[in-house]
């Protein structure tokens, strides 16, 4: 059966046209789109291009910042350098702090402590004789430019007349009643009275039995040199000016020359001192040495000397004095090396056991860091220096913990004006010192982080965190310190005669450096007057028995010598 029409052919057709009008329309339209789907395409692209471009530029633009940046902290770094040298060289030595709001050597100089080969040019022709004749002098030899001109000795000089003298009367051991004096023997010498020189004048008469040729002379003193022309109390003068008030011997001899009319050569001058150290301080060294790695509390600190090489002629290599300071004992020690390696503390040490204070110089870390026998503290006032120095860096932090360890150190004096005992001291520094510390390191902790590590501010805190441990070591015993002042103000005189002597004269040299240094520093420490002690020592040492050596250290030196005037 056939469909119904519900619509005639005419409306179809209509209906057709309009359907084909209205494809023709989305056509447009879809063709339309596409062209623009196309411009959104090629904008898109561009957008994407720019952005792309935006970001190399960013990524240019924080490679350049960083690169400046880097260039910024290295200049802060030189100007800190540059400022922190201007300090040393203009500035003030003194590290106070007061709290406020943030808002070529001249060829005059001598070498000394020269270390002379022969033995016969440190001993002094015999003084007994008073007239000297110089023997003939000798036609020079015509010699080669290599070959040293051979100039011959003209003998002892005279001991200038003007100089006050000391006579000195010697009599014989045992019974001479009856005897004939049949004359003198005379022999002179220098010596040193504050601030003259003199001559002392030893007469030993001669005497001769009656009845037969025999004879007997009166003995002698038994001096130090014992054919120079030094006495006891001029050796301890140049000794102690050139250690103690650090005049090189150069000058000293000018004094001489000028006030007293006396010449003295520095080469012989330089050979009295060999004798004096090499043959008898040198036992009173080791009997000090014996006694400082005895204790159980040492600080130890090394600072720098330049030495002539023994090589290479006009050269200098720098070498250390490591130095022993026993706080409680009073006690000094300098030793001479070469080098700073770890081989040295290790060697100096290796009879030591108990607390060693030092800075944070890593080979004493890496010698003791395992070590049963030996407990490692740091110093105080080092973590402190370093913050002082940051203040010109960044003020804020700086001051912050500044004025923390400012209250340490206010409890440090408190427990010393008041005598506290050691028990009252270590209950002191737990109570009210470990709390600070606390306080001091969580600020640390906190700040550790936004700090630049090449900064000032950066170095003192990373210092400080990296030697913590060691640092808090000091509370837990009230006889040790917080510091190492005390050693540091041993090296001092070093310092000082760098200054002025520059350099030791060769290796040797500068082990009796060490040996005199450790000597006198300790008179210091104990408040001994050094030339009183060195007088003293240099007139009995020679006939001392060398089982009571120990009676001459300063410290013992001392109490004898009290016990006798009690």
């Amino acid at each position: 059966m056939k469909p119904l029409l519900t619509f005639g052919l005419p409306q179809a057709l209509e209906k057709i046209k309009r359907l084909e009008a209205d494809k023709d329309g989305l056509v447009s339209i879809t063709v339309r789109m596409e062209g623009q789907l196309q411009q959104k395409d090629q904008e898109l692209d561009g957008l994407r291009r720019e952005l792309q471009e935006a970001r190399d530029r960013e990524v240019e633009k924080e490679t350049y910042i960083a690169s400046l940046m880097e260039q910024v902290a290295e200049g802060v770094k030189k100007g800190w350098q540059v400022e922190e040298l201007q300090r040393m060289i203009f500035g003030r030595r003194s590290e106070r702090f007061i709290s406020i709001e943030p808002d070529k050597s001249s060829t005059t100089q001598l070498t000394l402590g020269s270390d002379f080969t022969s033995a016969q040019e440190v001993i002094q022709p015999d003084a007994e004789i008073i007239t000297v004749v110089p023997p003939a002098q000798e036609k020079a030899v015509a010699t080669s430019r290599k070959q040293k001109r051979h100039v011959p000795h003209a003998g002892k000089k005279d001991i200038p007349g003007h100089l006050p003298r000391e006579e000195h009367y010697h009599q014989p051991v045992g019974d001479i009643s009856g005897w004939r004096k049949t004359g003198e023997r005379i022999s002179e010498r220098y010596d040193y009275r504050p601030g003259q020189l003199i001559v002392i004048r030893d007469i030993c008469p001669v005497y001769q039995k009656p009845e037969g040729c025999e004879i007997t002379v009166a003995p002698r003193p038994v001096y130090l040199l014992e054919k120079g022309l030094a006495g006891p109390g001029l050796l301890a003068h140049l000794h102690v000016q050139k250690y103690t008030y650090h005049a090189p011997y150069y000058r000293q001899l000018q004094q001489f020359e000028r006030q007293d009319g006396v010449r003295l050569a520095a080469a012989t001058v330089n050979d009295w001192e060999a004798v004096c150290v090499d043959k008898y301080l040198v036992l009173l060294y080791e009997a000090l040495k014996k006694q400082i790695l005895l204790v159980a509390y040492l600080q130890c600190d090394e600072t720098t000397i330049k030495v002539c090489s023994d090589v290479a002629k006009g050269k200098a290599h720098q070498g250390y004095f490591w130095v022993l300071h026993a706080p409680h004992e009073r006690l000094v020690l300098f030793e001479y090396n070469g080098g700073r390696s770890q081989e040295v503390p290790r060697q100096l040490l290796k009879d030591f056991a108990g607390h060693l204070q030092t800075d944070a110089y890593a080979a004493y870390y890496a010698v003791f860091k395992d070590s049963d026998r030996v407990i490692l503290l740091c110093c105080l006032v080092h973590v402190r220096r370093k913050f002082e120095k940051a203040l010109k860096n960044d003020a804020t932090r700086a001051s912050h913990v500044l004025q923390l360890i400012k209250l340490l150190y206010d409890l440090e004096r408190t427990a010393r004006e008041q005598a506290y005992s050691v028990e009252q001291i270590r209950v002191l520094r737990k109570e009210q010192a470990v709390p600070i510390l606390q306080q001091i390191k969580e600020w640390l902790d906190v700040n550790v982080e936004s700090t630049v590590k090449d900064s000032l501010i950066g170095e003192a805190v990373r210092h400080a965190l990296k030697i913590w441990d060691r640092l808090l070591v000091y509370t837990t015993d009230g006889r040790l310190l917080p510091d190492t002042n005390r050693v540091e103000n041993a090296i001092r005189p070093v310092a000082l005669g760098r200054k002025n002597y520059m350099f030791q004269g060769n290796e040797q040299g500068a082990r009796r450096a060490a040996i005199l240094y450790s000597l006198l520093e300790t008179c210091k420490s104990n408040e001994v007057n050094p030339y009183e002690w060195l007088n003293d020592i240099y007139t009995r040492i020679p006939s001392h028995p060398i089982s009571r050596i120990n009676e001459l250290l300063p410290t013992t030196w001392k109490q004898l010598k009290q016990a006798a005037t009690a």
